[in-house]
């Protein structure tokens, strides 16, 4: 665990209002972190495909909305995870989407897990805890039921 460090998210989300409370969160978890935003699949993708040609760091955590404008999430998941270059980034579903083939499909293409979006600030922060021990810091912390 490296706490000292900067950690790179790419957070792929298109309401303005899940933004803000992700940025706040972090904040409020003090967590160092750069937070990269985009709000499409089709800039998530360009942005991981330009750090790439560029030899730019790639993020440490990836956390993906499903219901994306010009490329859905499920799509960029599979172009991350079948790249090479992006496999190995943990890639994080962060959706509203219940739907039981939603989350199959996420799992079947590599995604490191299917989270739903909660329902208040401090199941938020309860969650992304848990992520940032998990998949930052790599704590080996205990299943998160839901």
């Amino acid at each position: 665990m490296n706490k000292g460090k900067k950690y790179q998210i790419l957070l792929v989300e298109d309401n303005p209002d899940d933004v803000f409370l992700m940025q706040y969160t972090f904040q409020k978890l003090d967590v160092n972190v750069d937070i990269k935003i985009v709000n499409n699949g089709k800039s998530a993708l360009d942005y991981l495909n330009l750090s790439v040609k560029n030899k730019s760091v790639l993020p440490d955590l990836i956390i993906l909305d499903i219901n994306l404008p010009r490329l859905n999430g499920l799509e960029v998941l599979r172009s991350i995870k079948s790249n090479p270059d992006t496999m190995a980034i943990s890639t994080i579903i962060f959706t509203s989407s219940n739907l039981s083939n939603d989350m199959d499909y996420s799992y079947g293409n590599g995604a490191d897990l299917y989270l739903l979006k909660p329902n208040n600030i401090e199941e938020l922060k309860e969650t992304m805890k848990y992520v940032v021990d998990g998949y930052l810091y790599r704590i080996n912390v205990p299943a998160l039921v839901k």
